[in-house]
């Protein structure tokens, strides 16, 4: 038997073939993926041309999105997405994965940890003006709270983020050059 297995539509009216390589690839990409997925880089992986690709990407989102509930794949100007629809988006908000930090943005974190308030342009001044676009992300995603002190905005660890610094070496790093 070859390694193809055939999907009927959710109209029952049309036979599907989607190799099951590709399906199981396409399966992986979007568990893990955390962001928009571009659609020239799905082509590479899939090592097809970008025709084909969004032809296979079409047939593959109609299956899945005609199958799941609470997730669906969504496209939009070429770049692909598995998206938590809003019915269910309330109910599973708190599981919800955080968008990975770059090394950068753990290092803010861990300065603001070690020590526990600052103003934002403390900050600023030492990391530059991209800071008030990683404390919006940092705001966003519950990693610390904002508040305005006479006409000033300062910045304080929540103990959410105190478990991401913790395990890692910046803490001590950042307590030796007494930043």
């Amino acid at each position: 038997m070859e390694l193809r297995k055939k999907f009927t539509s959710a109209e029952g009216d049309k036979e599907r073939e989607l190799d099951v390589k590709v399906r199981g690839l396409l399966d992986a990409l979007f568990y893990v993926a955390n962001k928009p997925i571009d659609l020239h880089k799905i082509s590479r992986l899939l090592q097809l041309d970008i025709d084909n690709t969004k032809r296979i990407l079409h047939r593959y989102m109609e299956l899945f999105n005609n199958f799941m509930i609470g997730v669906k794949i969504v496209e939009k100007n070429d770049y692909y997405m598995l998206k938590v629809t809003d019915e269910y988006v309330n109910y599973v908000k708190r599981f919800m994965r955080p968008p990975p930090l770059t090394k950068k943005q753990l290092d803010i974190l861990a300065y603001i940890y070690v020590k526990k308030t600052v103003r934002a342009r403390d900050l600023r001044d030492l990391f530059g003006q991209r800071v008030y676009k990683d404390l919006k992300k940092f705001a966003k995603i519950g990693l610390i709270t904002k508040r305005k002190e006479r006409g000033e905005l300062i910045i304080s660890i929540r103990p959410e983020a105190e478990a991401m610094i913790y395990n890692d070496k910046r803490k001590k790093i950042i307590k030796e050059n007494k930043l």
